[in-house]
């Protein structure tokens, strides 16, 4: 029950750190935008990479450790 806990509050940190990454990336792409709006190529390249981060960042918060094998709630 204990270790339950203890997996949950990691759980969570990387959470926040999945999101407070992935917030930080998208201020530099809004501070940086300017500098490349003109090309279309970089903005659908930069569209993108926010895209495939983003994805990666929900299925990384869904997924469990490889120790807990116990049936998600």
């Amino acid at each position: 029950m204990l270790w339950s806990r203890v997996g949950s509050g990691v759980r969570d940190m990387r959470n926040i750190l999945l999101a407070l990454g992935f917030l930080v990336l998208f201020a530099g792409v809004v501070v940086t935008y300017p500098s490349y709006a003109d090309n279309d190529l970089v903005v659908l390249a930069v569209v993108a990479t926010l895209l495939v981060a983003g994805l990666v960042a929900i299925v990384l918060s869904g997924h469990r450790s490889g120790d807990d094998h116990s049936e998600a709630p």
